[in-house]
């Protein structure tokens, strides 16, 4: 088992640093993290947030004014996700949730 499917099967840290000086240093450190899921860099550029991070917090952000139950189902909560799998996030909530009150690109 090589070191990335080793890191793979570990539960992912919120969020990792990079350490190079210079933008072309970190970005080249960074490739080696974007294979496990790290893929959302903060305007610092420096912080990393792993995809299930981000979209946390995105969700959190999003609904922190609306009493709602949010929820993932799908292979991401299954442990059936492939290479290309995306989140699939639910709502129950009892006013009516607008489209589009949370959007992760």
């Amino acid at each position: 088992m090589s070191n990335v499917e080793e890191l793979r099967e570990q539960r992912p840290k919120a969020f990792i640093r990079l350490r190079g000086k210079t933008a072309l240093e970190r970005r080249t450190e960074w490739r080696w993290w974007k294979k496990l899921g790290y893929r959302v860099a903060e305007p610092d550029g420096i912080t990393v947030l792993h995809e299930k991070e981000a979209i946390r917090r995105r969700v959190l952000e999003a609904f922190k004014n609306i009493d709602a139950d949010v929820f993932l189902f799908g292979s991401q909560v299954s442990g059936t996700a492939g290479p290309y799998s995306d989140y699939d996030i639910g709502v129950l909530a009892k006013i009516k949730v607008e489209e589009g009150t949370i959007e992760i690109t």
